[in-house]
């Protein structure tokens, strides 16, 4: 979508359908090419969102959901299953330096 200056916005190019917006090649008023990216936030974590890519004096301040909230539930078997995965990255880690050491595993 291109944004006018009334911050409507007008689509190019192909487009499916994500939950909350059309996930798309969007383009913010200034006509830069918007960005998609993922919340880190402990509210939002895992939620995708298109934001405009420009700082600085002409920093913009669009920002538009793709994806509909994600159910609590979800979120805490997604932390769950991220707090699962670092502690077997912790386990890799002691058996290769391990193996660096001459020990058997």
């Amino acid at each position: 979508m291109k944004y006018n200056s009334g911050g409507e916005a007008r689509s190019r190019g192909s487009s499916s359908h994500f939950g909350g917006v059309d996930e798309e090649t969007l383009y913010c008023g200034c006509g830069a090419m918007l960005r998609t990216l993922t919340s880190k936030t402990k509210k939002n974590y895992g939620r995708r969102f298109k934001s405009c890519p420009v700082k600085g004096e002409r920093y913009c301040i669009l920002f538009k959901w793709i994806d509909d909230d994600i159910p609590p539930g979800t979120m805490q078997i997604i932390r769950e299953l991220e707090d699962h995965s670092r502690g077997l990255e912790g386990q890799l880690n002691t058996v290769k330096h391990r193996l660096s050491l001459g020990y058997r595993v």
